[in-house]
């Protein structure tokens, strides 16, 4: 193969590994010694990486279909997975991760669906793609260079591109659509007894902290959140000094930790001060309803696909 051939169907056959041994020497040969041809089919690497992992898949149903085997899976898992894909893992756990995925293949499973996202998604971020992207067009009408010359398929290009943005779109909408702020709220979020009709003969302080709490929840289901969150730390001051009945003083306290945590998950807080908040509650409540609630957020909190969304 003269090397000055190479051309985008010469990349794509090396990786798909369809060329004869000796293009691909040559081809091998003429990376080794042409930086810019390196460079260049590394850009086109992610590329191909990112279509074919991406591209193979009904792509909704794929989602779906993970997005219910990951519901059995805890937040340490997601994060062990995620790590040992980064290469963020001390060596002693990388390895003892590796011969998981040897010996227990739901897990081995899950790290295959997990590095299918991740290496789509990296492939469209790296900035040897974006920059594929602004070059393309200009590329196009520029003379060609001396020597090894990539001319690339521009519009089977421009089409490849265009798909893997639009598998890129499809994994944000899918996220933020079913694991995003919104979502999450809409599923968890729930107004449980503020009082109701109360009576004179109910004490003052206690009439006091089921308005508070009446009103916080108000503020949630207009979406006024910073307000409801306001409100609900109101709730808990007073909750201290109202003479209520232990149940009702617990009932009341359990769901406005829920709550405050729901809200903070809206106005997009640090992921840390949403966990304290649920930790606390999951700590002190002896309601097993709240702590399994608690547990579920924590849970998607620590999702990949919420860290997306």
């Amino acid at each position: 193969m003269d090397p000055r051939q190479i051309n985008i169907e010469t990349i794509e056959a090396y990786f798909q590994g369809k060329l004869s041994p000796s293009e691909q020497q040559t081809l091998e040969n003429e990376i080794s010694s042409n930086p810019d041809l390196a460079s260049e089919i590394d850009a086109y690497r992610k590329i191909f990486t990112g279509l074919d992992v991406l591209g193979n898949v009904s792509f909704k149903h794929k989602l779906e279909e993970w997005s219910e085997e990951w519901k059995s899976s805890d937040g340490e898992e997601s994060m062990l997975i995620e790590a040992y894909l980064k290469d963020d893992l001390h060596p002693d756990l990388n390895s003892a991760t590796e011969e998981r995925i040897k010996s227990d293949p739901d897990f081995a499973k899950k790290v295959e669906q997990y590095k299918t996202i991740i290496s789509g998604l990296n492939a469209l971020e790296s900035q040897e793609f974006k920059g594929k992207m602004k070059t393309w067009e200009a590329e196009k009408t520029a003379p060609s260079r001396q020597g090894v010359v990539i001319r690339p398929l521009f519009r089977r290009m421009a089409i490849a591109a265009s798909f893997l943005l639009v598998v890129s779109i499809g994994l944000k909408w899918y996220a933020t659509t079913n694991f995003g702020p919104n979502a999450v709220i809409e599923a968890a979020y729930f107004r449980p007894e503020t009082g109701g009709t109360m009576g004179s003969e109910i004490p003052e302080d206690i009439q006091v902290v089921e308005k508070q709490f009446a009103s916080a929840h108000d503020f949630m289901e207009n979406q006024e959140y910073e307000m409801a969150l306001e409100a609900f730390d109101n709730v808990l001051m007073s909750l201290d000094i109202a003479d209520f009945p232990e149940s009702r003083k617990d009932a009341i306290r359990d769901n406005t930790l829920y709550s405050i945590a729901l809200a903070q998950i809206a106005m997009e807080e640090e992921p840390e001060e949403i966990q304290e908040q649920l930790n606390e509650l999951i700590s002190t409540t002896s309601d097993s309803f709240y702590k399994s609630k608690a547990e579920e957020l924590l849970s998607k909190l620590d999702s990949f696909w919420f860290k997306l969304g």
